[in-house]
């Protein structure tokens, strides 16, 4: 059910048991102050950093689309982790999800030229708490178990922003004025269950673009995969469709 190709060997023999987002959408597009870079059309003859079949190709080549930019006229360069990169001027742009991005724009005194939840009118990367269809067969209550502990945490992180900020700090070891920049975004995270027809529309459209792009080797059925794992942690229990919204959970933004 993942929309990052890197994973579709593994969701292939999968089901998704609980996709989630983040509702700050910060991944972005960043250029150095003195490359001359201010807007997507100024990256024609330029090049940028990305991870390749990643969220920092995928959001550079909407972003190219969105601005009627021709792909061809601008240089992919895959680097993994590519954080030196513009430090090293190898690049004259950069492509990457938060907080690294964040953490680079910082440090090496750059600016935003695309901004996901500011520029792209809909989601391209999801998360989820994905299992093999035989370990959910054999294990459906074990299963429901981690949602309902992923459910509880996305809720903690939700309501205690400044707190989960602290902790993050502490295990990536980034400054306190990232730290500072992330505390005040108030970051909510969102559990969404495998009935929400709508929320599973929205993966769908994002394994669509992928695929249409090629990002994505195969189409994904995202309805079939959501409702594989809803069967195997409902079969054998005598529970109707609707109780999975309390098994499963959903967080809602206030």
């Amino acid at each position: 059910l993942s929309t990052n190709p890197r994973h579709d060997r593994i969701s292939a023999a999968s089901c998704c048991c609980a996709p989630s987002h983040t509702a700050c959408r910060k991944s972005r597009s960043i250029a150095q102050d003195d490359t001359g870079i201010h807007r997507i059309g100024d990256l024609v003859g330029k090049s940028v950093a990305v991870n390749r079949s990643g969220l920092g190709e995928f959001l550079l080549v909407a972003a190219l689309e969105k601005h009627k930019v021709d792909r061809a006229k601008v240089k992919f360069v895959y680097l993994n982790p590519p954080d030196a990169a513009l430090a090293s001027g190898k690049v004259d742009a950069w492509s990457m999800w938060s907080p690294s991005v964040d953490i680079a724009r910082l440090e090496y005194k750059a600016h935003d030229i695309f901004l996901e939840g500011r520029d792209l009118d809909f989601q391209i990367d999801f998360s989820a708490f994905v299992v093999t269809r035989g370990f959910a067969d054999a294990n459906p209550e074990l299963v429901r178990a981690a949602n309902a502990a992923y459910q509880a945490e996305a809720a903690w992180v939700s309501q205690n922003t400044r707190e989960a900020e602290l902790i993050a700090q502490r295990r990536a070891g980034y400054s306190d004025e990232i730290r500072d920049q992330f505390i005040a975004r108030k970051r909510q995270y969102h559990m969404f269950p495998v009935t929400d027809a709508e929320f599973v529309a929205g993966l769908q459209k994002a394994a669509d673009w992928l695929t249409t792009r090629k990002s994505a080797p195969r189409k994904r059925h995202c309805r079939r995969s959501s409702r594989a794992a809803l069967r195997s942690t409902m079969s054998g229990r005598g529970r109707y469709l609707t109780d999975c919204d309390r098994l499963l959970g959903r967080q809602t933004e206030n």
